[in-house]
């Protein structure tokens, strides 16, 4: 890209989000459905539940919660972000979002959309039910030309040729 404002690529800050996106559909930020908007985020904690956060946005507004101990100590197990921070980014996102009715993420140019398999990775034939949407940027889509190429055996990574 070609902006020297831009810190990264539209495309790629696309794919992220996507990705994000999912998180909260069907990952750790599933708590976040209860907003019936289209939010992405990301859970985390830190070894021995000291700390738990939710960091989250919508296409008009991203907002963070952290939660835990000015001297850090243990929250207690089980203390993750989705239990510990998403409660209360939930409470405030529901009000904040309001006022935004907002709820599309603009496809910029030069993004495609590929049904995955979600274990491998790999196209998603026509009987794969489990087969999943996926955002790429158009060039790194995976595709059956590229599932047929042999990978070289790694054990011939460097080796010399004679």
């Amino acid at each position: 890209f070609d902006d020297p404002l831009r810190a990264l690529d539209e495309r790629t800050a696309f794919v992220m989000s996507y990705l994000l996106q999912e998180v909260v559909l069907y990952g750790t930020g599933t708590g976040a459905r209860v907003l019936q908007r289209k939010v992405g985020g990301k859970t985390g904690t830190t070894n021995e539940f000291v700390d738990a956060w939710f960091m989250g946005f919508s296409p008009e507004l991203v907002t963070g919660v952290w939660t835990g101990f000015d001297n850090p100590r243990t929250l207690g197990k089980g203390e993750v972000g989705s239990r510990a921070a998403l409660p209360a980014w939930n409470d405030y996102m529901a009000a904040a979002l309001e006022r935004y009715k907002v709820d599309e993420y603009p496809v910029p140019k030069g993004i495609v959309f590929v049904r995955v398999d979600p274990k491998t990775g790999a196209l998603a034939g026509p009987g794969n039910s489990s087969g999943v949407k996926e955002a790429f940027v158009e060039g790194s889509e995976p595709s059956l030309e590229r599932q047929n190429q042999q990978t070289p055996d790694s054990s011939d990574f460097f080796r010399e040729d004679l």
